[in-house]
């Protein structure tokens, strides 16, 4: 009875400590006390200790060892009939294999511990249970049924007064917007989430806020503003010793530099983020971040080393049901093979990525890759099919931009697409369509900001100086004509631009 008592005690110590974050103390605690169990041949006891060092390697971000000895839990449980443990250690093990990105498995175990909560009539692990069956829907683009499981989970825990289970919830419906594109929709949901989380006093929760607003000004082209909360996700995952928010935040830092031009800076970042992702035995976070190095070198124009590296990830997303993931690195490869000029396959990659990113609700992506698939006609010189593809772009640029109601923030997002409104101007020009070519510099110039209008004005100037010269070099006199009468509708609408 003397080492029951003592292992007992040792096992409350093991997880006081593991709640403050007293990790070696916390691990030499419940390994003593695991111990002792097996001396007594205690199965109950020995249960409780390994489910209690599967959240301390869940912690540490050790999620091999999490899934062994959380199943070894899950294991005696059962054979002790034991529902409460059981349906515990099953829901933990959800979360283990869902941060391995083993997305099937995880669903097997969540809907387990589902029906388990249910059975117990436990509102709040039935809540649980739906928060990660949430964020597996919308891993796999499932948006619809996440977006229903994210609400019934913050119904369930709203009902068990947790707040912050509700501040998850929400903070997985705020993504859900990020990817639509619906970034005023986004904040006002994490508004919603912040205050829960503080109130849940949930530690990490200033990084994952400040990483999803950093996003959101990244993709309306808000870059100081990325900058600093994605630099305030970093330090806060830091502090907070979470592995996963410090590494997604190093790779939207990395995305924000390979935006910005910063190559130098976004390979160093994917470099530091690949260290973390792989300390935290994240398959997917590595192989984002193969892919970004890949991007940077495409951008470099090193084509072919660009798209075998990016190509090499495509089978893990695949494995790990990412299809966002495999939208941009499709995305990606389509635009390596426009630059080695292999039209045929970029034109099947920009399609492939367009329909995964519809088909995943990713709108910021689809609208890429369509501008992507317009490009190829134009490189092609094929102005009638140019033109339906861009109008095409334009129309998903348009939703995006009209679900943004700070005038401001909308022309900042329109000066990012102006490359979309310069080519759509001079292909419907090209086209013989100089009134549509109008309306799309009047649509733009009606929401852009100045830099923007500026912006259009210089791209229109370079394509209208490319058909200057193309009328100087042709012998041919009627070409010669027709070249300069297409010049002076670009310089037309250059003014409107204006």
């Amino acid at each position: 009875e003397y080492e029951l008592g003592e292992a007992d005690a040792l096992l409350g110590l093991g997880a006081t400590s593991i709640a403050a974050r007293d990790l070696e103390q916390g691990l030499a605690q419940t390994q003593r006390a695991l111990e002792l169990y097996g001396v007594e041949q205690n199965a109950r006891g020995q249960a409780e200790a390994n489910a209690t060092l599967g959240d301390l390697h869940l912690q540490r971000a050790q999620l091999v060892q999490a899934i062994t000895v959380l199943e070894r839990a899950q294991r005696t449980f059962r054979s002790l009939r034991e529902r409460v443990g059981t349906a515990r250690t099953t829901a933990r093990l959800g979360e283990a294999q869902l941060r391995r990105s083993s997305l099937r498995k995880a669903e097997e175990q969540f809907k387990d511990a589902r029906t388990m909560a249910q059975e117990m009539a436990n509102p709040l692990a039935e809540a649980s249970a739906e928060l990660g069956l949430g964020e597996i829907a919308r891993i796999r683009g499932n948006t619809a049924q996440a977006d229903e499981l994210y609400r019934a989970a913050a119904s369930r825990f709203a009902h068990a007064g947790s707040f912050a289970g509700q501040g998850g919830a929400l903070l997985g419906q705020a993504r859900l917007a990020l990817v639509a594109a619906h970034y005023d929709e986004a904040r006002a949901l994490l508004g919603e989430a912040e205050g829960k989380l503080q109130v849940g006093r949930v530690t990490a929760a200033p990084a994952w806020i400040a990483l999803v607003r950093g996003e959101i000004a990244m993709d309306l082209n808000q870059p100081a503003v990325a900058a600093q909360q994605l630099a305030t996700a970093e330090r806060s995952g830091t502090e907070a010793g979470d592995l996963t928010a410090t590494a997604d935040a190093l790779l939207a830092q990395a995305e924000l530099a390979l935006r910005s031009d910063h190559l130098d800076d976004a390979v160093a970042l994917f470099n530091r983020a690949q260290d973390q992702f792989r300390a935290g035995e994240d398959r997917v976070g590595e192989g984002l971040a193969t892919v970004g190095r890949g991007r940077v070198l495409i951008e470099r124009e090193l084509w072919e080393e660009g798209i075998t590296a990016i190509e090499e990830m495509i089978p893990r997303f695949r494995e790990t049901e990412q299809r966002g993931a495999q939208a941009l690195a499709t995305l990606a490869i389509a635009q390596g093979r426009r630059g080695r000029l292999e039209f045929d396959l970029a034109a099947r990659g920009f399609a492939e990525a367009h329909d995964l990113a519809r088909d995943t609700g990713y709108r910021w992506l689809q609208a890429q890759a369509q501008h992507g698939t317009a490009r190829i006609a134009l490189d092609n010189d094929d102005f009638a099919q140019a033109l339906p593809a861009f109008d095409v772009a334009l129309r998903l640029v348009g939703d995006i931009a009209g679900h943004i109601a700070d005038r401001d923030e909308r022309g900042g997002y329109l000066e990012s697409e102006v490359p979309l409104f310069a080519e759509a101007t001079y292909i419907a020009i090209r086209n013989g369509q100089p009134e549509r070519a109008a309306e799309i510099v009047r649509g733009f110039t009606t929401e852009a900001n100045r830099a923007g209008k500026a912006a259009l004005a210089e791209a229109l100037k370079q394509f209208e100086d490319a058909l200057n010269t193309l009328a100087k070099e042709s012998d041919d006199k009627a070409v010669a004509t027709a070249y300069k009468e297409q010049a002076k509708r670009v310089s037309e609408a250059r003014k409107l631009a204006r």
